[in-house]
C-alpha cells in the first residue's frame, strides 16, 4: 500500500483539538477520515490494519492525508508506528495549561457518564486524565521522532485570543492558505457541561463507543444532527458539584510541576 498519513494533529484531549479539525478539514489540500473525526487506529485499533484504517478516507486524487488523534499524544506506540509508517509526517501539538486541561479532561468523563465520582477515583479508573498532561514527558520524544522542523506547537490560549495570528501559522508551517474568512474561528466548541442524568448518559456513551467499533458512524452523526448530545450530555450547572476541591488542585499541581513549568517555558517562547 503507497497510501501515508503526513498531517497528525496529536494535541492531547481538551487543548482545542476540534478547532483545529475545523479549521483544517476545510482545506482543499488535506483530507481526513469521512464521518468521524478519531479513528484510534495508531494507538488502540492497530491490529485492524492499515487497508481498514485507510478505508476510512475517501479522497480526491493529490490530496494528503491528514487525521486528528488526541489519543495518540501520550502514546508511545502510536509514536512509534507513525515514526516507521512516515519518518517525514508534520504533526500539531496543541497545548493548555496542564492543571486546566487536566480538569477538563475529568469533567468531559463526567459528562460521558463515565464516571460519577470525585476526581481522585476518577484519575484511578482513567489514568490518561493526568498522563495526558505530562507534556514534559511526551513532546520531546515527538519532537525527536519528528524532528523540531516538522512539529509546529499552538497554544489554546493564542488560538482563543489571536485566532488569526494561529492561523497564519499553520498557513506558514503547512505551506498553505487556508481562508479564513469562510470559517467561524471564533466559536467556542466543546464546552464543558454535565447531564441531568449521568445514567442516561453512560448507557449513550457505551451505546456510542460500541457504534464507533463497529464503524457505525452514521448513527451517531445523525444522533448529533437532530440534538440528541445536546440533550443527553447537558442541562446540568457544573458548579454545582464539589468535586475537585482546592486541596486537589494543590495536589495536582505537584503532580504536575515539571510540565507546568514546561509548559510556561513554551509559552513564553510562542508569545
Amino acid at each position: 500500500m503507497n497510501k501515508s498519513l503526513s498531517l497528525a494533529g496529536v494535541g492531547p484531549q481538551k487543548t482545542a483539538s476540534t478547532w483545529l479539525y475545523n479549521i483544517l478539514s476545510l482545506s482543499d489540500e488535506y483530507c481526513f477520515p469521512r464521518a468521524v473525526k478519531e479513528t484510534f487506529f495508531w494507538d488502540k485499533r492497530f491490529e485492524n490494519g492499515q487497508k481498514w484504517y485507510y478505508s476510512h478516507f475517501k479522497c480526491r486524487p493529490a490530496t494528503l492525508y491528514a487525521e486528528i488523534g488526541p489519543s495518540y499524544f501520550h502514546s508511545l506506540n502510536a509514536i512509534e508506528r507513525l515514526k516507521g509508517h512516515n519518518p517525514d509526517l508534520k504533526v500539531i501539538v496543541t497545548l493548555r495549561e496542564p492543571v486546566a486541561r487536566t480538569y477538563s479532561h475529568f469533567m468531559h468523563h463526567r459528562m460521558r457518564g463515565r464516571v460519577q465520582t470525585n476526581f481522585w477515583q476518577a484519575v484511578n479508573a482513567y489514568p490518561e486524565i493526568i498522563e495526558a498532561s505530562h507534556y514534559s514527558k511526551y513532546l520531546p520524544i515527538w519532537l525527536q521522532a519528528f524532528g523540531v522542523e516538522n512539529v509546529l506547537i499552538l497554544m489554546q490560549d493564542n488560538i482563543s485570543s489571536n485566532p488569526l495570528g494561529v492561523i497564519s501559522h499553520l498557513n506558514n508551517f503547512l505551506g498553505i492558505a487556508l481562508e479564513s474568512k469562510h470559517m467561524d474561528i471564533l466559536r467556542p466548541v466543546n464546552t464543558g457541561t454535565l447531564p441531568r442524568m449521568s445514567s442516561l448518559a453512560k448507557a449513550a456513551t457505551m451505546s456510542a463507543d460500541w457504534m464507533r467499533k463497529h464503524r457505525l458512524y452514521s448513527i451517531i452523526n445523525m444522533a448529533k444532527t437532530i440534538g440528541m448530545k445536546k440533550l443527553i450530555y447537558s442541562g446540568r450547572d457544573r458548579n454545582d458539584l464539589d468535586v475537585f476541591t482546592d486541596q486537589d488542585k494543590k495536589s495536582l499541581k505537584k503532580i504536575l510541576a515539571d510540565d507546568i513549568k514546561y509548559f510556561e517555558n513554551l509559552r513564553a517562547k510562542s508569545s
